[in-house]
């Protein structure tokens, strides 16, 4: 149940054949009988010319990484490519050593591969992929720790849920599930549910009709713990060759699961998986490989209607990709899921995104080491339920086939609040005797990730962490963040504190903390406060486009709508004394150019006339009407669409000093 496709670590989401009589390695390998494979090819590997040599090694390869065996995978990938196998070989060489973290040795070899095929979009990627997976593994993420659980089995494990707040029910093939068969695919038996205390004891079998003799695993509750989702892998027909995977529904009656029913929706040729539910339990997420998906396994979701599942409908391409999407979990308003594609480590990773007010999803966010490594990450799960003594803010779990182990295990994660360079920053009285509260200001700088890279106009991705801003607290003395951003101070309590936050080629940001009338529970002794600081990006001569900035028809009058965007200027102008700026307006092409010109600068006027108005000198501003002459997008203008004339039309500024 835990592998699918080619990608290892997954639920078994694609039909497999087991009656057939097996002839060769290479039809053990068509079929899917991996174990079986991998001793025939080794033996027939002696026994063969050497013009064979190379196939059987690339399939040893093959094998091996299907089974998770990452360094025997590289050794017979090796071997193939030195039989002169040919290209393919190169580049599963290369996605292996990304896996094992041997990313120097990827780069070089796909760096060798890239001057036999130039332009090749495969080996572009994975170059890419690899030059930035060893930028990120030289700087992980120091606030956070991850440290494998004692019920790992030496078998597969993964995933979970939580069933109450003590205990974890997740997937095994271990030896203590249930039945006697072994699965083909694995050599080990059939995944079955099974339920441990989260202090790690014993683990024991969950449920015997949620558990039978087929793959069971990655399951979801309500929230009320009452309703449960999971898949099964199997076919009503016990004599066929082919099994797909379904999702089954069963909910508590008298505190017992009931017999478990396919979810309407399935169809017959194909497999569904990885159940998770979203929005109050209204909307289930899952997976599938389907014919309207983007290629590979992608993420799909079902809305509940009228007490029943609606067809489903593909998640979007923001983060369905060509290749696929696995194992999606929610906390809140934050959904995670894993994917081979997107900008990654080496395997699977997991990334967050969440929905957005206006109902799209924010580009996901990879969630960078150590959370994420070469080898395989998936089913990411927050425990809201664990207490967070001292400087721990949130713990959870995560399943990974990291640390050379040839099966998925169990790992824990702990963040904590990092620790700046400078640990105290006294604004008041601290020998007080009066409070014996501990207040804490736990920060993070960060600034807009842009669609198009040094492009502020191409719309916001996201945001990235800025490590070594300098953060200066009142008059006391500075310091900087960690390499996430981040930063923890302890301040005194009852203080209108101000934060200053700085780095070369981005613009100050000033800010206010008010440590006065804390929300205190009677017993407590520590409080933190945390913030947010948002830093811009300097770019300088270029032309940033003011949101919200609009005019009415044929006058040059600032209206109160536009009020917003220019006070935001007003602001990063006084906490950037150093810079000036332009104030720019362009028209559209309707109408006389002169006339767009001389209204243009009216406007430009216009606005400068209110910055200045709020206190700004006027030696820092210049108004520059452009009129039609630089258009945002170029178009014959009897032909421009209503959306082209309106992005035309639009009040910019930018840096000139």
């Amino acid at each position: 149940m835990r592998i699918l496709v080619f990608t290892t670590i997954v639920l078994l989401l694609s039909a497999c054949s087991f009656t057939q009589k097996i002839k060769s390695g290479e039809q053990a390998y068509d079929l899917k009988r991996y174990d079986l494979a991998v001793s025939m090819l080794q033996d027939e590997y002696e026994g063969t010319g050497d013009r064979a040599k190379a196939r059987k090694a690339y399939l040893l390869g093959q094998s091996y990484a299907i089974l998770k065996e990452d360094r025997e995978a590289a050794r017979w990938y090796g071997t193939a490519v030195r039989a002169g196998y040919g290209n393919d070989a190169d580049l599963a060489l290369a996605k292996t050593l990304r896996r094992l973290e041997r990313y120097d040795d990827a780069i070089t070899l796909l760096t060798q591969l890239q001057s036999r095929l130039p332009g090749e979009p495969a080996v572009q990627r994975q170059l890419a992929m690899a030059r930035q997976a060893a930028e990120w593994a030289s700087r992980p993420r120091q606030d956070i720790q991850v440290t494998k659980e004692s019920y790992n089995s030496g078998r597969a494990d993964y995933g979970g849920v939580f069933i109450n707040d003590e205990y974890l029910v997740f997937t095994s093939d271990r030896d203590e599930a249930t039945g006697t068969d072994v699965y083909d695919w694995t050599g080990n038996k059939y995944s079955d549910l099974f339920v441990v205390h989260k202090d790690g004891s014993s683990p024991l079998p969950y449920d015997g009709l949620l558990n039978s003799k087929y793959n069971d695993g990655t399951p979801a509750l309500t929230q009320d713990k009452e309703e449960m989702y999971f898949t099964r892998c199997f076919s009503d027909d016990p004599s066929a060759e082919a099994q797909f995977c379904r999702l089954m529904y069963s909910y508590k009656q008298e505190g017992l699961w009931t017999e478990p029913e396919t979810i309407p929706f399935w169809e017959g040729s194909v497999s569904y998986g990885q159940p998770c539910l979203i929005e109050n339990d209204s909307v289930l997420v899952f997976v599938a490989q389907r014919e309207e998906g983007r290629g590979g396994y992608d993420l799909y979701y079902s809305v509940l209607d009228d007490g029943r599942w609606a067809e489903p409908y593909t998640m979007p391409a923001s983060i369905n990709t060509e290749g696929n999407e696995y194992f999606p979990t929610a906390d809140g308003d934050t959904l995670y899921f894993s994917s081979d594609y997107l900008m990654g480590m080496g395997g699977l990773d997991i990334f967050k995104t969440y929905l957005r007010a206006d109902g799209s999803w924010a580009p996901p966010q990879n969630l960078m080491p150590p959370i994420n490594s070469g080898a395989d990450d998936f089913h990411y799960l927050v425990d809201r339920s664990s207490p967070t003594p001292g400087r721990l803010m949130a713990s959870g779990y995560l399943s990974s086939s990291r640390a050379g182990d040839t099966d998925d295990d169990i790992y824990k994660w702990r963040q904590y609040q990092p620790v700046a360079d400078t640990m105290e920053v006294v604004t008041g009285d601290d020998d007080d005797p009066s409070s014996d509260l501990d207040v804490y200001l736990a920060g993070v700088v960060v600034t807009d990730v842009f669609a198009v890279a040094d492009d502020p106009n191409s719309g916001k991705r996201g945001t990235a962490p800025v490590p070594q801003a300098y953060i200066k607290i009142g008059e006391e003395d500075g310091f900087t963040t960690d390499d996430a951003g981040r930063f923890l101070v302890k301040v005194s309590l009852d203080q209108l504190l101000e934060l200053r936050a700085s780095k070369r080629g981005f613009l100050n940001n000033l800010l206010q903390v008010d440590t006065r009338n804390l929300p205190v529970e009677e017993g407590q002794s520590t409080y933190t406060i945390n913030v947010t600081i948002p830093l811009d990006q300097i770019f300088s001569g270029v032309e940033i486009v003011l949101d919200n900035i609009y005019y009415d028809f044929d006058k040059w009058d600032i209206r109160p709508d536009a009020e917003p965007a220019l006070k935001t200027l007003v602001k990063i102008l006084e906490d950037n004394p150093q810079i000036d700026i332009e104030l720019g307006s362009h028209t559209d092409c309707r109408g006389l150019a002169d006339y767009n010109g001389e209204l243009s600068q009216k406007r430009a006027a216009a606005a400068v006339a209110y910055i200045s108005a709020q206190g700004i000198a006027a030696g820092r501003l210049a108004a520059k009407g452009y009129g039609e002459d630089k258009p945002a997008v170029p178009c014959v203008c009897l032909s421009c669409s209503d959306d082209e004339h309106q992005a035309n039309r639009r009040t910019t500024f930018k840096i000139v000093q």
